[in-house]
């Protein structure tokens, strides 16, 4: 969808990361409008667990969104560098009471991620988290398909069955995500990983993970069922089962 560049502030002398578009999206005003109302919305979160959004600049024709730097590696790379590639149980619960608190927050402001995956998760240093592109992601993909005809408009390994069958935005779209994203990180694998993947996760019940507290797997299977009114909706009541 673009690049992304190390950059420094100079008014705040700090580092910040630079998201650029590809020149096809560059120039495409409606794309520009979209982006600029989903940096709006994404600038109103304020959490400790997800990386901040601080501004949209057109710099002559070159527009690029203003992030916060995050130091670290993506969830994807620490889970494959765990022993067996999967989290022990309390790095797992660790983890796993972040993202619940950043996704339970932005959910609050009214703010969906809709692309929520381990590729789009940073793991810090000092092992704490950060959700990356609430909302900009996902629009990305959008504007791009619009644009460009590309196909690609979801993250078919952790897409829910209403974002596979085109329905409107909502956060049970992100709770289904968050599901597939905790079945990696104590499987190794996400629940459907191989195969056609998107009628598997429209029509097949996952599995239980062996090894795992019968608590945890019934969240996760909580979070992965296929009807939204089934799904978990209470983000409080999935941290007390982990």
């Amino acid at each position: 969808m673009g690049a992304v560049y190390l950059a420094v502030d100079e008014s705040l002398q700090q580092q910040v990361a630079l998201k650029t578009l590809l020149p096809a999206l560059a120039s495409d005003v409606r794309a520009i409008e979209k982006m600029k109302r989903e940096v709006r919305t994404a600038q109103r979160l304020r959490h400790k667990s997800i990386c901040a959004t601080f501004d949209f600049r057109d710099n002559g024709g070159e527009p690029f969104v203003v992030m916060e730097y995050v130091e670290g590696d993506t969830l994807s790379n620490f889970i494959y560098r765990q022993p067996n590639h999967r989290c022990d149980e309390a790095t797992f619960r660790h983890l796993a009471a972040e993202l619940v608190a950043a996704v339970e927050y932005a959910h609050n402001e009214g703010v969906v991620h809709r692309d929520l995956k381990p590729a789009n998760i940073q793991v810090k240093p000092d092992g704490s988290i950060r959700v990356m592109d609430f909302g900009i992601a996902a629009s990305l993909k959008e504007v791009a398909s619009e644009t460009t005809g590309s196909a690609v408009t979801l993250s078919i390994r952790y897409a829910s069955p209403e974002q596979i069958n085109g329905e409107a935005a909502a956060p049970s779209m992100d709770i289904y995500s968050l599901g597939c994203v905790f079945y990696e990180m104590l499987s190794g694998e996400p629940p459907f990983p191989r195969g056609d993947i998107l009628h598997q996760h429209l029509t097949r019940k996952p599995t239980p993970i062996p090894g795992v507290p019968d608590s945890v797997n019934r969240a996760i299977l909580w979070c992965l069922e296929k009807d939204p009114s089934q799904r978990c909706g209470d983000l409080k009541a999935l941290h007390d089962l982990m």
